[in-house]
């Protein structure tokens, strides 16, 4: 299952009932677009139209009605402001009509009509860039997690706060491409150094960031707690009577027992299972292998029984080898041995290039890192080395 990584996106002067949904996934190079073209359609509709009229009516005449009040205020008996028509009164009286200024996106103009926009003391863009800060292993949690981070920009503000004005808007992606990871993990990792990353409006995009994490970071505690099943306390129980049918064999479908009391076996299917429940196998193992009971088979299975004695000193040599290389090795090296022996030494070369902030092409950053880590890892008796589109630790002689 491929990571998730999760977003915001600045949207300050907008509020429902815009489409926030509609427009907030897409690439930041197809949002200018996108608005663009929705604006021109909405002005295409008759009943559109229409609307903008009456609020543009509405408007003049509100504003025409309260420099009347002003004028009558100011000076007895002169003559109505209704009579000024100079370019002052023109300029201020439009600007008042239209809610925005000529120079601001059509979107926002039409918004601005439509009661979905409003001008705000900010000068930037009225839409910003995506702004990675968190990275999740399941699109399940991350959909929970823009749920509830989208619910809170919704309540509570203050207007001290900076969510009252820029109106953060969450989303995730999945499936991203490898350009597109690498920089979303770039943005992950700035920010939790605490550098502003490189986007406009660098500075409140860090601290938007910084607080988006920190919720994320304690939901994500959260759900796990949430999810986490207890883990049952069991009493101990007493050795079980050792059998005393030694030379007795079972035959599938013949009842067992000791003559006291019959048990139907269950029978064996193709692969060796029972009630048609098989276990995956590795390639190129057959179901007569399994059934058969081969001398290597038992011998696993024994291991398997008896605690995983190759699966304990698998792990015990990966924190050996960590230990090594936190003594010596430093900076990307020290990082790549680090993060495969994490992993059981398979990690792949998108995936890694992720962890250790490599760019593209990433193959040359690995096939570089790999010839030198080689010379020091061959002393220690392992070896740094490509499978596919994987890269994979382990001991020399192992695949």
């Amino acid at each position: 299952m491929s990571d998730c990584f999760l977003f915001f996106r600045f949207w300050p002067g907008f509020a429902e009932p815009f489409p926030f949904e509609r427009f907030n996934t897409l690439p930041d190079a197809e949002l200018v677009s996108a608005l663009d073209s929705f604006a021109r359609k909405q002005l295409r509709i008759p009943e559109v139209r229409t609307r903008i009229k009456e609020v543009a009516k509405g408007r003049r005449r509100r504003f025409i009605e309260s420099l009347n009040e002003l004028w009558k205020r100011r000076s007895q008996g002169g003559p109505s402001v209704m009579r000024w028509t100079g370019p002052d009164f023109a300029r201020k009286c439009w600007r008042s009509v239209r809610g925005a200024e000529r120079k601001d996106p059509l979107v926002c103009r039409l918004g601005a009509y439509l009661g979905w926009w409003e001008k705000v003391w900010l000068d930037s863009s009225p839409f910003g860039p995506s702004v990675w800060f968190c990275r999740v292993s399941s699109p399940e949690l991350a959909e929970t997690l823009v749920s509830l981070l989208n619910g809170r920009t919704g309540v509570d503000y203050d207007g001290n706060e900076m969510e009252y004005y820029f109106r953060p808007r969450f989303g995730f992606v999945e499936d991203a491409d490898t350009a597109l990871r690498i920089v979303a993990q770039r943005c992950i990792n700035a920010m939790r150094r605490g550098e502003a990353p490189d986007v406009r409006g660098s500075k409140a995009a860090l601290a938007m960031g910084q607080k988006a994490m920190d919720i994320a970071d304690e939901m994500l505690a959260t759900c796990l707690t949430e999810q986490t099943p207890a883990v049952p306390v069991s009493e101990p129980q007493p050795p079980a009577a050792e059998s005393q049918d030694f030379g007795k064999t079972t035959t599938p479908g013949q009842p067992t027992g000791n003559g006291d009391s019959t048990t139907q076996a269950e029978p064996l299917d193709a692969a060796g299972g029972r009630d048609g429940n098989t276990d995956e196998t590795e390639p190129g193992l057959t179901a007569s292998n399994e059934v058969g009971g081969s001398s290597e088979g038992a011998e696993d299975s024994t291991e398997g029984e008896s605690g995983g004695n190759d699966g304990e000193s698998e792990l015990a040599d990966y924190a050996e080898l960590t230990t090594w290389a936190a003594k010596n090795l430093k900076g990307k090296q020290r990082q790549v041995v680090e993060e495969l022996a994490g992993n059981k030494g398979k990690l792949s070369l998108a995936d890694l290039a992720l962890k250790v902030d490599w760019g593209t092409p990433y193959t040359d950053s690995f096939n570089s890192i790999k010839k030198v880590l080689n010379e020091k890892l061959k002393k220690e008796g392992w070896q740094l080395h490509r499978h596919d589109s994987e890269a994979r630790l382990a001991r020399i002689g192992q695949k």
